[in-house]
C-alpha cells in the first residue's frame, strides 16, 4: 500500500520520501478509480467526503491519514481492509495517460530544412 500511495504522490513530479508525501484530494478520487473502487455504495462525492474526514479540512493527507481514508472506504464498500489494499496495489497511476505519436517533419531530424538543420 505504501508503493501505491507514493506512486499517486509523485503524479507530476520526483518520488517523495514516505515521511513527507502528502497525496492531494484529485490523486486520492484517481486511485480509487483506477481500483475500480467508485461504483455502488461509494461514488465520487462520497469519497471526496471521505477525503476531507481523514484530512481534516485540509487540502493533503499523509500516509498515516490515507491509512484511516482506506478504513474508511472499505466500510463504504462493506469490504475488508485487505480487499481495498490488494484492489490499490493493482491500481496504477500511469492508467488514462496518452502519449503522442510520433511526427515526421518534427521528430525526424533528417527532415529538418533551413536555419533548423543541425550542424
Amino acid at each position: 500500500m505504501e508503493s501505491s500511495f507514493l506512486a499517486y504522490c509523485s503524479i507530476g513530479g520526483k518520488k517523495p520520501e514516505l515521511s513527507s508525501a502528502q497525496l492531494e484530494g484529485a490523486k486520492f478520487l484517481k486511485m480509487m478509480r483506477e481500483a475500480k473502487l467508485i461504483g455502488g455504495k461509494l461514488d465520487a462525492p462520497k469519497v471526496d467526503v471521505i477525503f476531507m474526514r481523514a484530512s481534516k479540512a485540509g487540502k493533503r493527507i499523509s500516509y498515516a491519514q490515507f491509512q484511516d481514508a482506506i478504513q474508511q472506504v472499505a466500510e463504504a464498500k462493506g469490504l475488508s481492509v485487505e480487499q481495498v489494499t490488494a484492489k490499490l496495489a493493482s491500481a496504477d497511476p500511469s492508467t488514462g495517460i496518452t502519449k503522442a505519436e510520433a511526427v515526421r517533419h518534427h521528430d525526424d531530424k533528417s527532415t529538418y530544412t533551413g536555419m533548423h538543420v543541425g550542424k
